[in-house]
């Protein structure tokens, strides 16, 4: 009987240690941490976000009239471009002039300049030089402070018209005629021309690190002549996804843009402007980015259809292309002739 009661005692026992040792310890989940997601405006070099691969120090374009079978590289040039690069992948020169702009300028209006970027050791631009052709180059000095935001630049940044800067505070030209700040909600400028005073703002909300408007209004003896106004969308990288432009005189809206952009880039998706009639473009490219097509339909009480190609047919041992075949039309690009042209790139590597 007292063997009986010891068993009794110990099997449940042996029933809760063998249960135990069946079952694995709990162990907690583990989740990493959310690595912070670079903006697209720091996450790459200028050199990359233009497309170029390996260590680019120059590149030097020339386009050439196609008018005879054997191209003879001693034709002058219709148009030249050269981009310089410092070791970094910084952009430090970008001349879309060549030589003599006079030859291809065909618009007294047109904006001709070339730039020069200089850099500190931690990669931030400091100072650019603007040379307009017409007289002392104009000098600009850029500051930087500790807050997060990205902030425009108010020149070029070679051909892109916008461009984000993190930190910057204050850019102040030389001459004195430029003073541009960033307060924490709006960057804003005022600048003199012959046209009148045009004012500058930057608009910010609470939630973004990214500029949401831009408001140009231009102003002559005292009265309103342009207001121009861009409303900005972003990705969730930083990278621009859209931009809606108003353009009004007086109260009267007589212009509205609607571009859009290739996600994570600075390449062009379409753009469709109303001026009392539809203006589309849309834009192809190959696998490298490259692009193969504009097409064009204007619908200004006539309809027209246009397009420009380009066909790449060299590219050098790195991957980037040297010589491109592209049949151009006035009508996508006003600068453009209604020709074919050869396109020769000559790059340098460091």
């Amino acid at each position: 009987m007292r063997l009986l009661n010891k068993l009794l005692f110990i099997l449940p026992l042996l029933s809760v240690i063998t249960s135990c040792g069946d079952t694995e310890p709990e162990t907690p989940e583990i989740i990493p941490p959310e690595l912070p997601v670079t903006s697209f405006w720091e996450r790459q070099s200028h050199l990359a976000m233009m497309g170029w691969k390996g260590n680019v120090n120059t590149v030097k374009e020339s386009s050439y009239l196609v008018s005879l079978e054997v191209w003879n590289k001693d034709e002058e040039a219709i148009s030249s471009i050269e981009w310089k690069f410092d070791a970094n992948g910084h952009l430090t020169y970008y001349n879309p002039t060549g030589i003599e702009p006079i030859t291809y300028i065909r618009d007294v209006w047109q904006t001709v300049a070339c730039y020069s970027y200089e850099y500190d050791e931690s990669g931030k631009m400091v100072k650019a030089i603007v040379n307009h052709f017409s007289g002392e180059p104009v000098i600009y000095t850029l500051a930087y402070g500790k807050h997060e935001s990205y902030v425009p630049l108010i020149f070029p940044l070679g051909a892109y018209e916008f461009f984000l800067v993190k930190g910057l505070e204050s850019i102040s030209s030389e001459d004195g005629s430029i003073s541009y700040s960033f307060d924490g909600n709006t960057a804003s400028y005022i600048s003199e021309s012959w046209s009148g005073t045009s004012t500058t703002t930057f608009e910010y909300t609470a939630e973004s690190l990214y500029p949401v408007q831009k408001t140009v209004t231009q102003e002559r003896g005292g009265v309103i002549t342009n207001t121009e106004v861009i409303s900005y969308v972003y990705n969730d990288d930083g990278s621009l996804a859209s931009t809606d432009k108003i353009v009004k005189e007086g109260e009267n809206e007589v212009e509205r843009t609607v571009t859009r952009f290739i996600s994570s880039s600075l390449l062009l998706a379409s753009r469709l402007t109303d001026a009392g009639g539809q203006l589309d473009w849309t834009y192809k490219y190959n696998e490298n980015n490259w692009w193969t097509e504009v097409s064009y339909k204007e619908d200004l009480g006539e309809e027209i259809e246009a397009k420009e190609t380009s066909t790449y047919t060299q590219k050098d041992a790195i991957g980037n292309w040297t010589e491109a075949m592209q049949q151009q039309n006035s009508q996508v690009d006003w600068s453009h002739f209604d020709s074919s042209v050869r396109v020769n790139r000559i790059i340098s590597y460091y």
